[in-house]
């Protein structure tokens, strides 16, 4: 399968924004603490009402502690 990387756009976003994917796609079907997201949006064309490029979004990354973050203690100093 072909993707054009010049048509992905990253941008740092919050988290009501890619929420759904989290809740829905992902497989833990939860979301913990974040300290940084970022929407993942592909162009699809030129938009049909407003000046720019219409992007879809398709995925997100999100930064931030795991839910057992405190464990890591127990495994190393």
């Amino acid at each position: 399968m072909y993707c054009d990387t010049s048509k992905i756009v990253i941008e740092r976003t919050k988290k009501d924004v890619v929420s759904n994917i989290v809740l829905n796609k992902h497989y833990a079907n939860t979301w913990t603490a974040s300290s940084d997201i970022y929407a993942i949006y592909y162009k699809s064309g030129e938009h049909k009402f407003f000046d720019g490029d219409d992007l879809k979004l398709i995925g997100c990354v999100i930064y931030g502690n795991p839910v057992g973050f405190r464990v890591i203690k127990s495994i190393c100093e």
